[in-house]
């Protein structure tokens, strides 16, 4: 469990990535957060009238890309969108982020999401070209 653990401590310390989605016109990639590891699954939240939210409904594999300040070290984590109620992981999200409390308000926003990434899988990838895969 040590890449485990690994991948949660990079995450930790960079926790802004890129989220790729499909669509039927071709991939969408846009900013997404990482907020804090969740039952050995990355957790992650969103609002239910963005387009993100219909694309993970309607196919939940994605993948999100994150890197080290320095752009050296690269860490992608691919898996499965698992929306799900949440309230005490929404309640912790708001406690830790000033900016998201100021967009949802509470926990039971009907328009607040939150989503797990369960079946995933990690790549770290560096600039010597070592790639190293790490699954849970």
């Amino acid at each position: 469990m040590e890449g485990v653990r690994e991948v949660f401590e990079f995450l930790g310390k960079n926790r802004f990535g890129f989220l790729a989605t499909q669509e039927p016109e071709g991939a969408r990639v846009r900013p997404f957060m990482f907020q804090f590891e969740d039952g050995g699954c990355p957790l992650f939240c969103t609002a239910n009238f963005k387009d993100v939210f219909r694309q993970l409904q309607e196919d939940p594999r994605c993948e999100v890309a994150f890197c080290s300040p320095d752009w050296s070290v690269t860490l992608r984590v691919r898996g499965r969108a698992v929306f799900f109620p949440g309230e005490e992981q929404k309640t912790r999200i708001l406690e830790e982020n000033p900016s998201l409390k100021e967009m949802y308000g509470s926990p039971d926003n009907s328009i607040f999401e939150v989503f797990r990434l369960e079946d995933w899988e990690a790549r770290f990838w560096d600039f010597s070209g070592t790639t190293r895969v790490v699954r849970p």
